[in-house]
């Protein structure tokens, strides 16, 4: 064993061998698991069995099923009377001579209609089984524009039971023992695997360089989180708004001639079509594909705005898909890798200059609720990563009073905010920490006083941008947030009632603390709504909640290294941040107030957990407390928290994927 241990030991040291042959020899066995793993019953089986086999499909009455098939038993009184009634489902029976299941293929029609969706039941009863055992019950759902649905099985069955609305038609079925090899299992299962390794291999680099181990644990979950989720919108909060504006954007034109697929996903015209399978998923995106190709009707006319800088990438990769030809999901996909590169790019950034708090500027950047959003269409990933970066700048700059701040950083912390400020101007007064620097980091009183001035005319010019117009409006509002939303009549209410306003801020604030700052910035899946049960993939969420929880403030309380040297933060520094995040927390709800809440209202809707992300780095700051001292190897903590991380966020993308058609 010793010899084999010492044999392994040479081989792994020769750089070759450890960063080309191993991540090769990773993907070999990741094969052999989703080949032998998930498809044994499928190679086990005889050669007549493999394939797709057509089977004959009878429509029947409830009373002709027999008492097993039922669940119940009917008299024949029972069976008289409900012969006599209008049927409300269909009943389709199909026999199959014990005969393994891997997938149900059904074609349906529909009465009157080719568009949206059915759902119907699918009952089968395993056979050999005992006869107490029953019927066993899936649900399912078939795009009617499609026509086709598959179902996932996978038992010897010899009885199948369809029922569908009356109007829904079953007009053909097949039994599919395809082998159909999974690419985004295994995309799941090698990116995992290769972080693990990548992790430890290249430990003592990561110890030293933790932005090295952020960037290959956001780049590894991105790339799969992107493929993860379904070519659709209503998978994050107002998605199909966002993509309908980096789509426009794409174009490079104020008129755009959108395909019906736009259209669609812009107005979440196909929300709720999930495809459960690999088959549904491959039959989904040749439609959305085929909608592309329809430009009739759907001309729109679009004006591009400041705060449109947060779709810039997205906006990119659309564009980019489009002139190479691509078909429009890939166009789709790479809009969604646009935003999640941003992301990772700036966030490792913002980890690579800072001189401390980088396991807690990696853990909020790998944030599910982050990550969820980076990965998919919205302009948020945009102010948290720049936040994040801004933020780094100013605590590494405060943290070195005594070093001079040469121009081109301080360019950069001013040009962070501002784009991080511009998709959401609420976060506009994080400009006004640079007027916090001390004099000390400017190399005579001219260069002080001229940044400062420079800083407080543009907070000046963009806060007046946004607050300004709220003057003159005479209506206006979200309309969203109902019919009694009236920005103009608020914004009137709140002058006049300032301190009425003053504890209808402080109330809503102190009472929704733990629902949003704790419960709503963790994991939020609006693909997953619905979906959650004990005996789901879904079960999952509450320990990674935990997790996700406990290791925020698990890096909080313990993340102590600081490059030499670096000091630690002044009392007062902590004060001018703290109100400044009390300052962007106001405007957060007055913002939410004005626009989306019926006027004079007690209560304060819309506000989110997620709008509080881009001020964790700074929470984190003051919160850190100075008696705590971590002597653990940098080696040792920065693999831990990385690999904390990657397990949260790899176990999200699990639930996406054994939610929707891997299982």
């Amino acid at each position: 064993m010793s010899r084999l241990w010492e044999t392994w030991k040479h081989w792994t040291a020769i750089p070759w061998v450890r960063w080309a042959v191993l991540p090769a020899l990773l993907a070999v066995l990741v094969f052999l698991v989703e080949l032998l793993g998930f498809h044994a019953k499928q190679l086990g089986l005889p050669a007549e069995q493999r394939g797709k086999a057509p089977v004959t499909v009878e429509q029947v009455r409830r009373e002709a099923l027999t008492d097993q098939e039922r669940g119940y038993a009917m008299t024949e009184a029972d069976k008289q009377a409900a012969a006599a009634l209008p049927a409300d489902q269909n009943i389709y029976r199909i026999r199959v001579d014990q005969a393994y299941t891997n997938k149900l293929a059904l074609t349906m029609e529909k009465d009157g209609t080719d568009s949206g969706y059915t759902t119907y039941t699918i009952k089968y009863h395993r056979a050999n089984g005992p006869e107490s055992e029953g019927f066993s019950a899936l649900d399912g759902r078939c795009i009617l524009e499609i026509g086709e649905d598959y179902t996932e099985i996978g038992e010897q069955v010899d009885t199948i039971l369809v029922f569908t609305d009356a109007s829904v038609r079953v007009t053909g079925a097949a039994l599919d023992n395809t082998l159909l090899l999974s690419g985004q299992r295994m995309l799941w299962m090698y990116a995992a695997a290769l972080t693990a390794y990548l992790l430890v291999a290249g430990r003592r680099i990561i110890g030293r360089r933790l932005e090295i181990g952020f960037l290959i644990v956001g780049l590894a979950t991105g790339l799969v989180w992107v493929s993860a989720m379904p070519i659709n919108t209503n998978l994050t909060w107002d998605d199909g708004i966002h993509f309908g504006n980096a789509d426009a954007l794409s174009y490079g034109t104020n008129e755009v001639d959108r395909s019906q697929a736009e259209y669609l996903l812009t107005n979440f015209g196909l929300a709720g079509h999930i495809q459960d399978t690999q088959e549904d998923q491959a039959a989904y995106i040749r439609f959305i594909d085929e909608l592309a190709e329809d430009t009739s009707e759907q001309a729109a006319y679009y004006t591009w705005e400041l705060c449109d800088i947060g779709y810039t990438t997205q906006s990119l990769g659309i564009a980019l898909g489009r002139a190479l030809g691509l078909p429009f999901h890939w166009q789709f996909i790479l809009g969604r890798m646009g935003n999640m590169l941003l992301y990772i790019g700036v966030c490792y950034a913002a980890i690579k200059v800072a001189v401390q708090f980088k396991a807690v500027i990696a853990t909020i950047a790998l944030l599910p609720v982050a990550m969820s959003m980076a990965c998919n269409y919205a302009y948020d990933p945009t102010v948290i990563a720049f936040s994040l970066l801004g933020c780094s700048l100013f605590i590494t700059e405060m943290s070195r009073p005594d070093k001079l701040m040469d121009w081109k950083r301080g360019a950069l912390m001013l040009a962070a905010f501002c784009i991080a400020s511009f998709p959401k101007a609420v976060y506009i007064p994080m400009i006004l920490l640079l007027l916090f620097l001390p004099k000390t980091k400017f190399a005579d009183k001219k260069a002080h006083i001229g940044f400062k001035v420079g800083v407080g005319l543009i907070f000046i010019i963009m806060m007046s941008s946004f607050v300004v117009p709220v003057f003159f409006l005479k209506g206006g509002g979200d309309a969203r947030g109902g019919t009694e939303v009236n920005t103009a009549e608020q914004l009137s209410f709140v002058l006049h009632n300032p301190t009425t306003y003053a504890k209808v801020l402080t109330r809503n604030v102190i009472a929704s603390s733990y629902e949003y700052l704790i419960d709503g910035t963790r994991l939020d899946f609006y693909y997953l709504a619905g979906k959650t049960s004990a005996e789901s993939p879904t079960a999952l969420i509450p320990l990674l909640n935990l997790l996700s929880l406990g290791l925020l403030f698990y890096v909080l309380f313990t993340d102590k290294h600081r490059e030499k040297g670096t000091e630690a933060l002044k009392g007062s520094t902590k004060w001018w941040m703290l109100v400044a995040i009390g300052g962007i927390a106001a405007l957060i709800w007055t913002a939410l107030y004005l626009s989306f809440t019926a006027v004079g209202s007690s209560r304060i809707l819309g506000v989110q957990g997620r709008y509080y992300i881009p001020l964790f780095l700074l929470a984190a700051a003051i919160l850190s407390p100075r008696h705590i001292k971590n002597e653990t190897n940098p080696v040792r903590y920065n693999g831990l928290v990385l690999g904390l991380n990657a397990m949260i966020v790899f176990g999200c993308v699990w639930t996406y994927l054994t939610m929707s058609f891997w299982l």
